[in-house]
């Protein structure tokens, strides 16, 4: 607790603390203060225009980017014993338990502003994150859809994010009893966050500024999933036009290619400036559109139906045309970076961007990657540039946070890829080793070092335990092993 108030003495000027409101997280403004004063190296390529007053990433060159790649920092294979075939079946059946225990911890019965009764949600973890973040708890919902209750706590959750979307359609990226720069400031100082109550606090855009547009993206295709799941009309006849109207947001953010263009910090890699034609971010979209046709048919709305069946279908055309690396065999994270990110092709394989070809080359391109890294998997296959990670992450030496960690998410929905494309072994090596690692720390946790077999910690942060994203995909997961070549939600 004192080296924390001697580290929040030093960084004081970073923090701009008068800023602590709903929208302003200190490391929002900490990143905003030092981002004025940040200059490259000497020498070093300009990998930054200055238009607007605001550093934005160019075009990155493959003859670069392979350069970076090379300079990666080291890692160290084999985090983890993947277990034994002879004890894989009950260390994966022990992890489903520990999964759905988490998501216990995780869940509240809350209120919100200006509706009768409870809902139950699920918050992102149980220590800092005890807020509704739409994208963990959307990716948790697919496994939620499986367990007993499940469909109740996503009907709920669904029910939160759209009665809070904005007047453009957009859907908040948190929820909470407090703001999140307040919740954060408790959690730093070593004080307990509380549990929310009531739903008090919402923010709509990211850390870097810009909105959260696969905090709008995955409700539509979660609310597709629970309709097909449950045939539940009524919540189709209350929230239909909520739906159709984010997939009006989400449109609106694309080009006439089809494809969204992205500012920095647009999506899951917050504290990362991805930026541009982003291939996780429109393979959502791609899906979101091709859920709303579904949902528009049972609706009796075959006009909206027809107009987002081809929309689909061209964003899906255009992500093969402008993000297919053919020679490499997989999509690139984005087209002013041709590294590979295990985000966007995964997505893109489980939602059907990918054929069965291309399927099978990101598949494999995986599982070598999953090899060298022990668990899998690491946010980028390398490093991004310099002036990718935000200041503030720098700064709290979590440079790597989102491109060489471990997200062990991205470990469950590779055994989600691999199972429906009735690559069964593959898809129980991946779930197995995420299982081993979870049963080993006695929890599911957010984030790994690559270069040891420790969660993330530094001085300011600690990777976060009961992680719901993690344990979420880990069930969705655990029910997909069972059944190989089954269609995804």
């Amino acid at each position: 607790m004192i080296r924390r108030l001697a580290a929040l003495s030093f960084a004081a000027p970073l923090f701009a603390l008068p800023a602590l409101a709903d929208d302003v997280s200190p490391r929002q403004a900490a990143s905003g203060a030092l981002e004025s004063a940040a200059t490259r190296p000497e020498g070093a390529p300009r990998l930054f225009d200055g238009g607007g007053g605001r550093a934005s990433i160019t075009a990155i060159p493959r003859t670069q980017f392979e350069a970076l790649s090379r300079a990666r920092r080291p890692s160290r294979p084999g985090l983890v014993a993947s277990p034994s075939p002879a004890s894989q079946a009950s260390t994966l059946a022990q992890a489903a338990a520990m999964a759905r225990e988490a998501i216990r911890k995780d869940s509240y019965e809350v209120s919100m502003p200006g509706k009768p009764g409870l809902r139950r949600i699920t918050t992102a973890g149980s220590r800092q994150y005890k807020s509704l973040w739409t994208r963990d708890a959307s990716f948790a919902g697919f496994g939620l859809l499986g367990e007993p209750g499940g469909t109740a706590t996503v009907h709920d959750v669904l029910g939160c994010l759209f009665d809070r979307e904005n007047a453009a359609g957009q859907l908040p990226r948190r929820q909470g009893s407090a703001s999140n720069a307040l919740t954060f400031l408790r959690s730093f100082l070593g004080l307990k966050v509380p549990a929310p109550k009531s739903l008090r606090s919402a923010d709509y855009d990211g850390t870097l500024g810009p909105p959260q547009l696969d905090a709008t993206a995955l409700p539509i295709i979660l609310a597709a999933a629970y309709d097909g799941s449950t045939g539940d009309k009524g919540f189709l006849a209350r929230y239909y036009p909520a739906i159709k109207k984010s997939l009006g947001f989400l449109s609106s953010q694309a080009g006439a290619d089809g494809l969204i263009r992205q500012k920095g910090g647009s999506d899951w890699k917050d504290m990362t400036r991805r930026s541009g034609r982003v291939a996780y971010t429109n393979a959502l979209y791609y899906k979101a559109q091709e859920s709303l046709a579904s949902l528009a048919r049972e609706a009796g709305d075959p006009a909206t139906a027809k107009s987002a069946a081809a929309g689909a279908a061209k964003t899906k055309a255009a992500i093969n045309a402008v993000l297919w690396d053919e020679q490499r065999g997989f999509y690139k994270d984005s087209d002013r970076f041709p590294g590979f990110s295990p985000d966007g092709n995964l997505i893109a394989v489980i939602f059907g961007v990918a054929d069965s070809r291309q399927s099978g080359r990101v598949l494999d391109h995986l599982q070598a990657l999953m090899g060298r890294s022990g668990l899998p998997l690491p946010a980028l296959d390398g490093s991004y540039p310099p002036g990718y990670a935000s200041s503030w992450t720098r700064i709290s030496g979590l440079s790597h946070y989102q491109d060489e960690d471990i997200w062990p998410w991205e470990g469950n929905l590779l055994a989600v890829a691999a199972a429906q494309s009735g690559r069964t072994e593959l898809a129980r090596e991946s779930l197995g080793r995420v299982a081993a690692q979870a049963v080993r720390d006695g929890a599911f946790r957010e984030v790994y070092d690559p270069r040891g077999s420790q969660p993330v910690r530094t001085w300011d942060y600690r990777a976060e335990p009961d992680f719901l994203w993690s344990a979420g995909t880990y069930l969705w997961a655990y029910r997909q092993i069972g059944r190989p070549g089954a269609a995804a939600h």
